[in-house]
């Protein structure tokens, strides 16, 4: 069966998904939860309920997960951040079904309406200096999806539930992260663990990573960079080879607005 969404062709039938005539490859974890949300278009589906349904068995962490792969998802398909996969805070997602047009209709114009006045406030010098240091390990993970999947790597997060925005330089601490996941990905062995998280504490927030397998040099020049840059933002950074494990942490300070 055929499906339009906005831009958006998926042809469920041949396991084919296109954009403006286009192919997109899909990993399999995007294409379940594609196929889900479509299955149950205009309604919510829970967070437990997607978990089951494109998880199973396999499912080990917090809905973080389910995180990194919607915000994948949503980057290949060109969507934005909150149409037309919205999250419901405290429930789950729903697939608008005004959004299964050609998108050129009046209700999607004024959703892309309110997406530029969004960005346009989120450009104010006051937000500038703002970072939901949550939002920003899921985003960066997802760059990751790919890699993860095609490498059978068991791949899970334990996020501490807790919003924060601190004032920081999110461009660099996005780089920071995404240079030490890309070191782990490097040594990582095949089909082993990546577990990401977070901690909350009174004065800064605990971020770690840690993977199966060796590292034999955490002195090569991206992490050097990433160090000296993390320095300069006051974050200590730790990196470790223990038990058959790589693990690097990094304290990111609360500087509460």
């Amino acid at each position: 069966m055929k499906h339009q969404i906005q831009h958006i062709l998926i042809d469920t039938d041949s396991h084919f998904v296109s954009s403006n005539g286009n192919e997109v490859k899909l990993t399999r974890t995007e294409w379940l939860l594609l196929c889900h949300l479509i299955e149950n278009e205009g309604k919510v589906c829970t967070r437990t309920e997607i978990l089951d349904a494109v998880w199973g068995q396999r499912f080990q962490y917090d809905t973080g997960t389910l995180d990194v792969h919607l915000n994948a998802l949503r980057r290949k398909l060109g969507f934005s951040k909150n149409y037309p996969i919205e999250v419901i805070r405290g429930v789950g997602l729903i697939l608008h079904t005004d959004a299964a047009t050609s998108g050129t209709s009046e209700s999607v114009q004024m959703r892309q309406n309110l997406e530029w006045a969004k960005l346009f406030t989120s450009l104010l010098p006051n937000n500038l200096k703002t970072c939901n240091l949550r939002d920003m390990i899921v985003d960066v993970a997802g760059g990751f999806t790919d890699e993860i999947e095609r490498r059978s790597l068991n791949c899970g997060m334990k996020l501490d539930p807790y919003v924060n925005e601190i004032i920081t330089d999110e461009d660099t601490l996005k780089a920071i992260f995404s240079s030490v996941l890309t070191l782990l990905m490097r040594h990582i062995k095949e089909g082993g663990s990546l577990l990401i998280s977070s901690k909350l504490n009174l004065t800064d927030f605990l971020i770690s990573v840690q993977a199966d397998g060796f590292c034999p040099d955490f002195n090569v020049p991206e992490i050097i960079a990433a160090q000296r840059f993390a320095a300069l933002l006051w974050m200590p950074m730790q990196m470790t080879n223990s038990s058959g494990k790589m693990k690097v942490e990094f304290r990111v300070p609360l500087k509460r607005l």
